[in-house]
């Protein structure tokens, strides 16, 4: 179980929707490694002397709102996840899995083939009848070596139903396949923003502001903010994981747990981002927002999302932060994204709940 944001909700999403709309008993395999322990503490180290130091120095400067952070994730998913017994190892898990009637596994970039967990996102462990469904995984690539392309042929051989969340990974599956495979949304658009209104937290904020979430975007996330800040006036709230990194001229926020992420963009008027996640939760809210590509990694799901929707104007390329301008402060209008909804609550009503529906 990881503890990013995207990675949190996203879970969050699948089983409430699943268990409040669907009437399906829902648990989380919780699948928590070493590595994974390791991932989770404030304190991690580093390679070089000096860097460990810096590192060190920066952590105890925020440690306050670094634990505060810690400590909401943790509480949300004691509150509002429906947990397995613990697994700490691929062993164990394929060794004694939980016996249901369905394993689904989704979303995110499960199907990485580089993952040293294939086996368990691509569900090696259920054993008997029970049905395997991918729904919305993404492979986090676009280009495949022939090794991989054969291992993922292998690892998705037996699964009953297959969907995937971006169109160039939705033609990958259908290559090895030959089968068409749906294109269906992530789990947090399943949700409305009712729904998420139940878990946000209001922030503690009386003035108008422009909400910058930073996974790798840095200064050229600020330079955007900055541009719409000249013409708004709002002030400037970063929330970041990078200790690392001091933003002039805004606040920068690390004790946000997950229901408090979510009250940064319900509340923001309007939303600068370079993650999936955050575009996500700009279209629930109807937010004004700009999505810079800061890696690769992360550019093929937000061009798949926002080209389906014909918002690919919201998109700031890498290397073109210089040319951003902006002017306009009304220019925007709330999006309805319910058409893309359709083939996701389909696939799930066919492949997960057994209900067909054309």
């Amino acid at each position: 179980m990881l503890n990013n944001y995207g990675a949190v909700l996203q879970a969050y999403a699948l089983q409430t929707f699943l268990s409040k709309y669907k009437n399906c008993e829902v648990e989380i395999i919780n699948f928590k490694t070493d590595k994974h322990l390791r991932a989770d503490r404030l304190f991690k180290p580093r390679e070089g002397l000096l860097r460990n130091l810096v590192f060190v120095f920066l952590t105890l400067l925020h440690y306050c709102a670094l634990s505060k952070r810690r400590k909401r994730t943790h509480k949300f998913k004691q509150d509002f996840y429906n947990l397995s017994q613990t697994y700490s190892s691929v062993d164990e898990l394929l060794s004694n899995p939980p016996k249901k009637d369905i394993h689904v596994s989704g979303s995110d970039q499960v199907f990485n083939p580089t993952s040293e967990y294939m086996p368990i996102y691509y569900l090696q462990f259920p054993k008997g009848d029970s049905k395997k469904v991918a729904y919305a995984p993404s492979f986090g690539i676009s280009k495949f070596t022939q090794q991989q392309k054969e291992s993922i042929r292998n690892f998705i051989c037996d699964f009953d139903a297959l969907s995937c969340r971006e169109v160039t990974g939705a033609n990958l599956l259908s290559e090895l396949t030959g089968k068409e495979i749906p294109v269906v949304v992530d789990p947090t658009l399943l949700l409305s923003s009712s729904d998420w209104s139940k878990i946000a937290v209001q922030p503690n904020i009386k003035v108008k502001y422009i909400f910058v979430y930073d996974l790798n975007g840095g200064n050229n996330l600020i330079h955007i903010a900055k541009r719409i800040q000249q013409v708004t006036g709002y002030k400037i709230i970063c929330v970041t994981g990078n200790i690392a990194k001091f933003y002039k001229g805004c606040t920068q926020v690390y004790s946000a747990g997950p229901c408090e992420f979510v009250g940064w963009f319900k509340n923001a008027e309007y939303v600068v981002t370079d993650s999936f996640h955050g575009t996500m939760f700009s279209l629930i809210w109807g937010k004004p927002f700009f999505t810079y590509i800061a890696t690769m990694s992360s550019a093929t799901r937000i061009y798949s999302i926002l080209s389906q929707l014909g918002l690919r104007d919201r998109i700031v390329e890498n290397g073109k932060v210089s040319e951003f301008t902006y002017n306009q402060p009304q220019e925007f209008q709330a999006i309805d994204y319910s058409r893309i909804l359709v083939n996701s609550i389909r696939f799930i009503n066919n492949e997960i709940l057994n209900e067909k529906i054309q």
